[in-house]
Order: structure tokens, then C-alpha cells, then sequence
């Protein structure tokens, strides 16, 4: 199914070869207030060309990288395999670490406690002082 439109958006276009080698150009400049690719339908029209959408035709974009993305993401792929490098050669640290000084955790904690016990003993034995002294 074909439409007659009045200029294309630059999704995809289809052109004869002869179109160009009549002049019909995407202006970089504004013809008929249009400019690229609207301008380029705009052109072709006011050329005697006709100019058609075609509402049910299936357009497939395909990336081909280019020699710069490639190189990117080859970059991309080595940053990311030195950090999970360095994460693992962290993770491996701390598990030695912890196989050979054990988890301190639960002694900080016990000290903590004892630490804190004697401080409340030494407050409670400072308030009776205090009371002999009063009395």
C-alpha cells in the first residue's frame, strides 16, 4: 500500500539513484521550512517527483559496531574483569584474615561489657563514699 505524503521523517528512505542525480539534496538549510530529511520529501515533490509512505513496511535497524566501538568495549570488558579481580582478591584477604586471627567480634563485645561493668562498679563504689561521707 502506498500514500502520497508531502515529506518523510528519516526513519528510512527509499530513493531512486536518478532523484539525486537531478539535484534533489537533504538540505542543510531550510527549503520550504523543512530542512534533512523533511526538506529532502519537500524537494523531491517540488521536483515533479512523487513522494509515498508506505504505512506497512517493516524497517529493521542493524548495528554493525565500528572499529572505535569495539576498541570501547573491549576497554569496557578489561575494566570490568580488573574489578571483579580486585573483589575477589579483597574477598579472598578478609577470609584469610579471619582464618588466621579468628573473629574478633565476640571478644570486643565481652570486653565491651566487662569494660562497662566496671564502670558501673566504680560509680556505685564512688556513691557510697559519697554517702559514708554525708553521714
Amino acid at each position: 500500500m502506498e500514500m502520497e505524503i508531502d515529506g518523510v521523517g528519516g526513519v528510512s528512505i527509499l530513493a531512486k539513484a536518478r532523484v539525486f542525480r537531478s539535484g534533489v539534496h537533504f538540505p542543510a538549510f531550510s527549503f520550504e521550512k523543512h530542512a534533512e530529511t523533511e526538506g529532502f520529501g519537500k524537494m523531491a515533490k517540488r521536483m515533479g517527483y512523487s513522494v509515498v509512505g508506505l504505512p506497512h513496511y517493516t524497517i529493521w535497524h542493524l548495528y554493525e559496531p565500528s572499529v572505535d566501538d569495539i576498541r570501547h568495549m573491549e576497554e569496557m570488558e578489561k575494566e570490568r574483569l580488573a574489578r571483579e579481580k580486585e573483589e575477589q582478591e579483597k574477598a579472598e584477604k578478609v577470609k584469610k584474615l579471619k582464618e588466621e586471627f579468628g573473629d574478633a567480634n565476640n571478644q570486643w563485645e565481652k570486653d565491651k561489657s566487662e569494660m562497662e561493668n566496671l564502670a558501673q562498679e566504680k560509680k556505685s563504689g564512688n556513691r557510697r563514699k559519697q554517702a559514708n561521707i554525708d553521714h
